[in-house]
């Protein structure tokens, strides 16, 4: 089954889809302090639908701050502690891909 939704809060959007046990949020826009609950409640309801795959797509997302960056470090731990995989689809953003390889995500 395939489902798709879509999101947003601000200068985020996010496009949820659904394919068998893989979950994907496709991010555009900026994850920052204001909308990092928006992004925040999509992860957790993916692990809430059984998801073993989450894919977070960041190609369109055009900024990233400390708190978006601490949430996707977060979810890494808390998905792989239910036995699950959090994959990253990084931007090419130069915003973006600097904070990535900061944090060696």
């Amino acid at each position: 089954m395939h489902a798709a939704r879509e999101t947003s809060q601000g200068p985020l959007k996010i496009k949820v889809s659904k394919f068998g046990s893989t979950q994907t949020l496709e991010l555009a826009g900026e994850l920052e302090l204001a909308t990092v609950p928006v992004l925040q409640e999509g992860l957790e309801a993916a692990q809430k639908d059984g998801a073993e795959v989450v894919v977070v797509d960041m190609s369109e997302l055009e900024f990233i701050d400390s708190t978006g960056i601490a949430l996707l470090i977060e979810s890494d731990r808390r998905i792989n502690e239910d036995g699950g995989r959090l994959l990253l689809i990084p931007s090419e953003a130069p915003a973006v891909a600097r904070g990535l390889a900061l944090t060696e995500l």
